[in-house]
């Protein structure tokens, strides 16, 4: 097995489609990972290890899923043991330049500050019309950060890190 630490959640199987074991791929990102790494994707089997499958087809269907059909798919397993397992992708794969970091999934990512360094994990993501909020565990209390593109420095998908370029005194606020 194959542990997820260097790997990306790109969704999770929401339903059966049809009878031949196709599946309803709920997407959490919008790069196309099948044109970077063929028909190979790992599922998390609900103990953090991952189990790769490899697929026979795949269809987009928009706006934000994908329908998949597994080529080693175990019908003798039944269904339910295949929904709501969450599907991932290796991080090394992703090139920096196709992904829009605003449609990963942040939460544990660390956060960094070009003058202090080391800030925090962010422990949820507030998405509001107008800005997108990273809330970040600093000390022993929460600081939101906006997500905005003028204060990100750097953003490294493989180390799940976010370095900003902060205004003074916003962690005190």
């Amino acid at each position: 097995m194959l542990s997820r630490n260097n790997y990306t959640k790109v969704g999770k199987l929401k339903r059966k489609f049809g009878k031949g074991g196709e599946f309803i791929l709920d997407l959490s990102v919008n790069f196309d990972f099948f044109n970077i790494a063929g028909d190979t994707l790992f599922l998390d089997l609900g103990s953090g290890d991952l189990l790769p499958v490899f697929t026979e087809s795949y269809a987009e269907k928009p706006p934000r899923e994908m329908r998949v059909k597994f080529t080693d798919f175990f019908p003798n397993i039944g269904i339910e043991y295949y929904l709501d397992k969450e599907i991932f992708f290796p991080k090394n794969l992703i090139p920096e330049e196709t992904v829009d970091f605003h449609d990963l999934n942040l939460v544990d990512w660390l956060v960094l500050d070009e003058k202090i360094g080391t800030i925090g994990h962010v422990i949820d993501v507030l998405f509001h019309k107008e800005q997108t909020i990273l809330v970040v565990e600093y000390g022993n209390n929460e600081v939101m950060i906006p997500l905005h593109e003028d204060l990100i420095s750097k953003v490294d998908i493989k180390k799940e890190t976010v370095s900003f370029k902060l205004p003074e005194g916003l962690l005190d606020l």
